[in-house]
């Protein structure tokens, strides 16, 4: 079973996020911010973590950067409506698997999500 941690300070994308994924057998857990997925993390050691890039506390960018450095294993995915090369950069600097642009069509999100949990599954092997 994986572990996934959702992070997001818009309910919105939250609930849309809990109504596509069939998340309970992966774990689901939400998060509000940066800082409350990285206490999360602490207690679930998640296998993923999906995070906005702008959230209050601490941003996807900070917690990508501290999740990694925490834990290589940890796959993390941005999904942010800002499409300014600048934040895709940094993020990969962060070493994220993934960045996602808002809106995300369903089929990419799956597609994204099976390759992270993949590498996950290779990673706990």
């Amino acid at each position: 079973m994986y572990r996934v941690i959702i992070a997001d300070d818009e309910p919105d994308i939250c609930a849309g996020m809990r109504t596509l994924i069939d998340w309970e057998a992966l774990g689901f857990e939400v998060a509000e911010n940066g800082l409350q997925a990285m206490e999360l993390e602490e207690e679930l050691k998640a296998d993923l973590v999906i995070t906005d890039i702008r959230m209050p506390l601490m941003d996807g960018l900070e917690l990508a950067r501290r999740l990694k450095s925490s834990s290589a294993d940890i796959q993390v995915v941005i999904l942010s409506g800002y499409r300014d090369f600048a934040y895709a950069k940094r993020a990969i600097s962060c070493g994220v698997s993934n960045y996602l642009l808002k809106p995300v069509e369903e089929g990419k999100l799956f597609r994204v999500l099976d390759q992270a949990m993949e590498k996950a599954g290779q990673q706990k092997q």
